[in-house]
């Protein structure tokens, strides 16, 4: 990771992120633009690869679409900072670390689930 933030942020890391066997979606739920697509979760944060910049520091109210439901519902809401950025390797995007400020507990779960299930072993 190319800043200070990005080697922070991974110094803290509590729980590990997984890879996702697919690139969820993630929509701005303000604009509903498309934010970008997971590359890899945990319950406390992701990494998402996308062609927009994110402010530093800054809170997004975010919505991740599923291509199908867990414990009934097809979408995961939560509030995320942005926390490090740095090109992806495709040039023409970007990979954007992100920590969750809020989450419910429900949604929680559902990351769990997505983890247990949609992610590839290490």
């Amino acid at each position: 990771m190319s800043d200070t933030a990005a080697e922070a942020a991974s110094d803290k890391r509590a729980h590990e992120r997984k890879r996702t066997i697919y690139y969820f979606k993630v929509f701005d739920r303000e604009t509903g633009k498309l934010a970008g697509h997971v590359v890899d979760i945990s319950a406390c944060g992701m990494m998402l690869v996308g062609e927009e910049p994110f402010e530093y520091g800054r809170v997004y109210a975010l919505r991740m679409g599923l291509p199908f439901e867990i414990n009934g519902s097809s979408d995961i809401c939560f509030d995320a900072t942005k926390v490090w950025s740095d090109s992806d390797v495709n040039d023409d995007y970007l990979d954007t670390g992100f920590y969750f400020d809020y989450i419910s507990d429900e949604d929680t779960q559902r990351i769990y689930h997505l983890i247990e299930s949609y992610s590839f072993r290490n």
